[in-house]
């Protein structure tokens, strides 16, 4: 499966569990780039990360969005315009 059909698919996981996607989120020493990423309650979004990566083998990261709020992205998960 190629990215932009594996960001629409992760895209409606993110959205269908209510939580926050994120098209262009720029992480802690991404330095300007963007990937995808989805914002909620950290166990939920922990719990959908593992499970995206356990299912493509892509690598997630983390950040706190404030006091309950996380934010898990993946740095090779890039939108473009195709997948827009």
């Amino acid at each position: 499966m190629n990215n932009n059909k594996l960001i629409k698919k992760i895209k409606r996981l993110v959205e269908d569990r209510g939580l926050s996607f994120r098209p262009d989120y720029s992480g802690r020493f991404m330095f300007g780039a963007t990937c995808i990423g989805f914002v909620g309650e950290n166990a939920e979004c922990a719990a959908l990360a593992a499970l995206i990566r356990r299912k493509t083998g892509k690598d997630f990261r983390c950040d706190n969005m404030g006091k309950y709020d996380m934010i898990y992205y993946f740095p090779s998960l890039s939108v473009t315009k195709e997948t827009q």
